[in-house]
């Protein structure tokens, strides 16, 4: 597990995501979107081991999007990030493996990060 994209509307977000996770961690990052619809054809097209998605995006939102993606490749890991707190079960209840809220430090998604890919590359996975 080393691929990820990151799904958000707000482009500065992803771009300062991008950063942090290549300059931080091993995955890099190989797509990203701005909408849930683009997310769904980035997944197509790039087959990313692991999904950011923001909940709160224009066209179709995150919630949708990890429904699609979830059933569509359920091997894929959906972390989701939201800036709302009631959104969290939400997510999970969409088929997101995880769910961070923006408030959170960037250092506790970088170290979720490195234990999913841990875990899945050691089979001990507790998704």
């Amino acid at each position: 597990m080393r691929n990820v994209m990151i799904a958000d509307d707000d482009k500065d977000l992803r771009y300062m995501l991008k950063y942090l996770i290549e300059s931080t961690t091993n995955f890099a990052v190989v797509a990203e979107a701005g909408t849930g619809e683009e997310a769904i054809a980035m997944c197509e097209k790039h087959q990313p081991d692991l999904v950011i998605m923001d909940v709160q995006m224009p066209v179709m939102d995150g919630i949708e999007a990890t429904r699609r993606i979830k059933d569509r490749w359920p091997r894929v890991y959906v972390l989701g990030l939201t800036a709302f707190s009631d959104y969290p079960e939400t997510m999970l209840g969409a088929g997101a493996d995880k769910c961070l809220l923006k408030t959170e430090s960037y250092g506790s998604l970088t170290n979720l990060m490195e234990r999913i890919r841990d875990e899945a590359e050691t089979g001990t996975a507790h998704y």
